[in-house]
């Protein structure tokens, strides 16, 4: 599914994480916004593993997210089919843009912003 695919872009970055830092604390209580040739999708992260969010055809979605070894991997389980994706995290911080690829080749942008 397309919103999945954005998901998974937008954790495919080229920096590591620093030793000892958290990469998801940037992301909790702030909003990630994925924007890709089918549209914007936003996505908030909470401590508890969880996430939820509203895709570019406006659905909600809703999962939960496990990170180790330097990979977030967000499974989606609402609305269902069930969907897992997995991709690099790097460091970002509230106000930062980047972009990233997709495994097809396509190019996302992403940026994160302070509250929810």
């Amino acid at each position: 599914m397309k919103r999945v695919i954005l998901i998974a872009a937008a954790f495919a970055c080229c920096a590591g994480t620093a030793r000892g830092a958290n990469p998801m604390a940037s992301l909790f209580g702030n909003t990630l916004t994925v924007v890709g040739p089918e549209g914007t999708t936003v996505l908030w992260y909470k401590p508890d593993n969880t996430f939820t969010g509203i895709d570019e055809k406006s659905v909600r979605i809703s999962g939960t997210w496990q990170y180790a070894a330097d990979e977030l991997c967000s499974f989606v389980t609402t609305p269902v089919p069930k969907e897992k994706h997995c991709g690099r995290l790097g460091p970002h911080s509230v106000g930062d843009k980047w972009e990233a690829t997709r495994p097809n080749g396509a190019k996302v942008h992403l940026s994160l912003t302070a509250g929810t």
